[in-house]
């Protein structure tokens, strides 16, 4: 099979059956159909699995491993992959549960063979890595066995998290066993599911209500998110509440009402104290913003470290007074370029739009409702919070 030792290693282990059971044993609580086993071997592991009726998928990256498989095991659906180089996006989000046994030790770049991994799997999906423990024990035995390390528990935990992983348990097997044979059985979690509650602050928006809220129930997130509808009408004197009732058991929204006009900004620290995501994302309800940019927003947030994201109308676009491309309302460009720069001077921030939430602007016709007096007080807040509070 062009791999003689490790052909050799899969056959001795493949004979040491009553160990495979307690082995399968240990991982057996974590499996969820689909599920792949990464570094399958000549399929040991994949014939337990597919016994219990999940649906598995082989990897590995020797074509005659595979092929043994083919041979040995029906129903085994299989795959060669090179776990050092980033898997195709065809591969994303398709197995609840992924298992590695006694692979990532012979990878030289094990962080690529776990993020190809986390790739794997879908929101919540698992993943459970095994591998041999204490780096003080490496020796002559690994060599011989193509091991390129041993690892901890803090090193491993460490490594998994920078490809992505939420760990959620680590243990050692065999502690009574000689120590080359003590291993690592770690448990990650693939990427998490995020909720992002949409909050909708409403006034008198009886024109637009009903189409802005069939475009957020039809709105696509990114996979791995999912989303809860907040409305909050803050005392509308026409038929805006009316309609949001009339659609509230096809949207499965949550509405609440203020009795009195409170104004905008109650109305959303409302919505906020009864909102359940991981994510908030703030909805007019006047079609001034699109929820077809739900995808764009919510995607870096697939990146932990990003806290938040703001759309901007500026970034790309330049002031033109002449033509057919001229800018509309332009007094309304130069006031906000203003103010943008007044805010990255005040508060040492570089932002391209300070006055966006998020904000995919069609035509002025949808109704902008800014004037100058607005322009005046967003300078005299800027300097006053600035300087005072």
């Amino acid at each position: 099979m062009n791999d003689p030792v490790g052909a050799k290693t899969l056959d001795i282990m493949a004979g040491a059956k009553n160990y495979n059971r307690w082995l399968f044993g240990q991982i057996r609580p974590w499996l969820v159909s689909p599920v792949a086993e990464v570094g399958a071997g000549t399929g040991t592991f994949v014939q337990m699995m597919s016994d219990l009726g999940l649906a598995v998928t082989a990897v590995d990256y020797n074509p005659q491993y595979l092929k043994v498989i083919q041979k040995n095991h029906s129903g085994i659906s299989t795959l060669e992959m090179n776990l050092e180089k980033p898997w195709p996006a065809a591969l994303r989000n398709k197995f609840s549960s992924v298992i590695s046994l006694n692979v990532i030790e012979h990878i030289t770049d094990d962080f690529q063979a776990l993020a190809n991994i986390f790739a794997m799997l879908r929101p919540s999906g698992r993943a459970v890595i095994l591998v041999p423990a204490h780096g003080w024990a490496y020796g002559t035995l690994d060599k011989n066995l193509g091991h390129v390390r041993r690892y901890d528990a803090k090193s491993l935990t460490k490594l998994l998290e920078s490809a992505g992983f939420t760990v959620t348990c680590v243990r050692y097997l065999n502690i009574l066993i000689y120590f080359f044979t003590n291993r690592i059985i770690i448990i990650g979690c693939g990427p998490k599911t995020m909720k992002v509650s949409i909050i909708i602050p409403v006034y008198n928006e009886e024109k637009t209500i009903s189409a802005i809220l069939e475009k957020v129930r039809q709105s696509k997130l990114p996979a791995g998110f999912t989303k809860e509808i907040i409305v909050v009408d803050d005392a509308s004197t026409d038929s805006t509440l009316k309609k949001i009732k009339n659609l509230n058991l096809k949207l499965k929204l949550r509405l609440i009402t203020h009795s009195v006009n409170r104004g905008k900004g109650a109305a959303i620290l409302t919505g906020l104290s009864k909102s359940t995501g991981d994510l908030v994302l703030i909805q007019d309800a006047d079609l001034e913003y699109d929820p077809a940019d739900y995808v764009r927003l919510l995607e870096p947030f697939k990146n932990k470290n990003v806290q938040v994201v703001y759309g901007s109308r500026l970034l790309n676009y330049p002031l033109k007074l002449f033509g057919k491309h001229k800018t509309p309302m332009p007094i309304h460009l130069i006031a906000n370029k203003f103010l943008t720069h007044l805010t990255n001077f005040l508060y040492g921030h570089k932002v391209t739009d300070m006055e966006t939430c998020y904000k995919v602007m069609r035509s002025y016709a949808q109704g902008k409702k800014i004037g100058w007096q607005d322009g005046l007080i967003a300078i005299w807040t800027l300097i006053k919070y600035r300087f005072v509070d």
